[in-house]
């Protein structure tokens, strides 16, 4: 957190929980509002429901969240300081668990996992890119360094703790009020702030020298640093659509007795940004993923784990992006496949397949996605193709009003 915030509240005395509160939950909102379709199938921000292969004969219905998430809709002040801070580890650990079904909606099995982030760069809350873009900015550490200062000019010039009833405590909240003004009102900037305030502004700026402060009024006289701040956070988005994200997971399915197989599957995928794009332009993102599956077969009679299938798949996404608010609103994704099988192989099953893989999606409305896979075989000359439907929901929307 930012010097000027801290004395801030040092200057005022006290902050509202309840803005404090929804401020947070915003930032996490802007967050996860920028996460590309593809980066929230690997792992959800708050609650993911998907309809799975709904053309094809298994189905699945699936449901994704994360316990901090969970415990963040029953008590929202779960988000505010070192409670935020406290759940971290809960943020970056993700379950999920789902039905299968047929063709006819009948029952085939369940499924389960978990899944961690080991690295999580698309956290603009916790990720250190983008804090120190602020830190490191010259025109913010000027305003750090105000903030102090005024701290002490109006100490000097009223007194610490004034009484309540005097004219000093009455100049002195007028002076807070407009350095608020000054630092979060958008239609406030340098040339209409008042006398006294300026004044004092100018005393700092000179006698302390904060230069690029200084260059920043005198290149624009309507100098305003709200404005300047949101262009700069702006600027900073960048950071969350390239960075990393990389988790390692566990899941497990369970099959209707009437199927052969159970499924054990350790699995760790990665996401990259792999250019720097402008506010509102498309970007590309990287995305590998492979896994172990351990399968059991219950053909046999027995419940050793008989075979250890090698599913890797590695691919570009391109995310095509609303230049107004920057949300994802369609995805194409080109990807290459390969399977290979350590164990035991049936009649007419080949010991290792190279496949392309697609998938094209499409945001249609708010959050509500819909996927369409495609997966071609070279060698047979195959082509399969599937149909999903994912809602991404936060279900606390109603803390930002």
């Amino acid at each position: 957190m930012r010097i000027k915030i801290l004395l801030t509240i040092a200057l005022i005395g006290c902050i509202s929980i309840a803005q404090a509160q929804n401020k947070k939950v915003l930032t996490m909102y802007i967050a996860d509002s920028l996460a590309s379709g593809s980066s929230k199938d690997v792992v959800a921000s708050f609650f993911q429901m998907a309809f799975n292969n709904l053309n094809g004969p298994n189905k699945e219905f699936n449901f994704s969240s994360n316990p901090y998430a969970v415990m963040l809709k029953s008590n929202p002040k779960l988000s505010i300081g070192e409670q935020y801070e406290r759940y971290k580890t809960l943020r970056r650990l993700n379950f999920s668990f789902g039905l299968k079904v047929d063709s006819n909606f009948k029952f085939n099995g369940f499924s389960s996992g978990i899944k961690f982030k080991i690295v999580d760069d698309r956290d603009h809350t916790t990720s250190r890119a983008y804090i120190n873009g602020f830190i490191t900015d010259n025109l913010n550490k000027d305003i750090d360094k105000l903030a102090i200062y005024l701290q002490g000019y109006g100490d000097s010039t009223w007194g610490q703790s004034p009484a309540s009833n005097t004219p000093e405590f009455s100049a002195k909240q007028r002076f807070i009020n407009d350095y608020n003004q000054f630092l979060n009102d958008t239609t406030v900037n340098y040339t209409s702030i008042s006398k006294p305030f300026k004044d004092a502004l100018d005393e700092i700026i000179k006698t302390k020298q904060l230069i690029h402060l200084a260059n920043a009024i005198n290149t624009n006289d309507g100098f305003n640093y709200s404005k300047y701040d949101k262009k700069l956070a702006d600027s900073l988005k960048n950071v969350i659509k390239m960075g990393w994200l990389w988790t390692v997971g566990l899941s497990d399915t369970t099959y209707n007795n009437e199927f052969a197989f159970s499924n054990v599957a350790l699995t760790t995928e990665i996401n990259k940004g792999i250019y720097k794009s402008k506010a509102g332009v498309n970007n590309l993102e990287l995305n590998f993923k492979t896994g172990l599956n351990f399968l059991t077969d219950t053909l046999q009679g027995n419940k050793n784990l008989k075979r250890l299938i090698l599913n890797s798949e590695a691919g570009i996404n391109w995310v095509i992006r609303d230049a107004q608010n920057e949300k994802s609103y369609f995805e194409i994704k080109l990807a290459a496949a390969y399977r290979h099988n350590f164990n035991n192989l049936y009649n007419t099953e080949e010991r290792s397949t190279f496949t392309m893989n697609g998938t094209a999606r499409v945001r249609i409305y708010n959050d509500i996605w819909i996927p369409f896979d495609i997966k071609w075989d070279p060698n047979n000359g195959n082509v399969f193709g599937k149909i999903s439907v994912k809602s991404n929901f936060i279900g606390i929307a109603s803390l930002l009003k």
